[in-house]
């Protein structure tokens, strides 16, 4: 099956402007690595800790990616930090994160509105609270040759 995803893309143009004038305003820049589907990805990095805003289009109840537009499209918008803590064979991400909503698209709530109120959350997150946070996860590096 053969997707037209610049297409499917389209209905999330609204969306966008919203988006990339919240980013203007906090100094977010938008991911370069939202893939094909449709998402609209914010990142701020503040040095020690990474920020950042994700509305994602949800999956199917297979686990599958929808590969068309309908007004009932379920979608989800989070927001996060997190603190990567390195060592010679890996790294610990500490991460933070709070599910701003999840819903159908043709419901979507102002989203001006919820991405100032998650910003007003965002931005008191500290190096000292993610470290002090129980989400973590460890990334080895990858040995050379393998």
């Amino acid at each position: 099956m053969d997707i037209d995803f610049a297409k499917f893309r389209e209905h999330l143009a609204p969306a966008e402007h919203i988006f990339l004038a919240f980013a203007s305003k906090y100094g977010f820049e938008r991911s370069a690595a939202e893939g094909r589907f449709p998402r609209i990805q914010l990142w701020k990095d503040l040095q020690e800790i990474v920020t950042w805003f994700d509305l994602t289009m949800e999956l199917d109840q297979r686990g599958n990616r929808y590969t068309s537009f309908f007004p009932e499209l379920p979608y989800s918008l989070a927001a996060g930090a997190f603190y990567d803590e390195h060592f010679d064979n890996g790294f610990m991400r500490h991460m933070w994160h709070l599910n701003l909503w999840k819903g159908q698209f043709n419901h979507m709530p102002d989203l001006r509105e919820v991405l100032e109120a998650g910003y007003t959350q965002v931005a008191t997150i500290t190096k000292a609270k993610l470290l002090s946070g129980d989400k973590k996860q460890f990334v080895a590096r990858q040995q050379k040759g393998s």
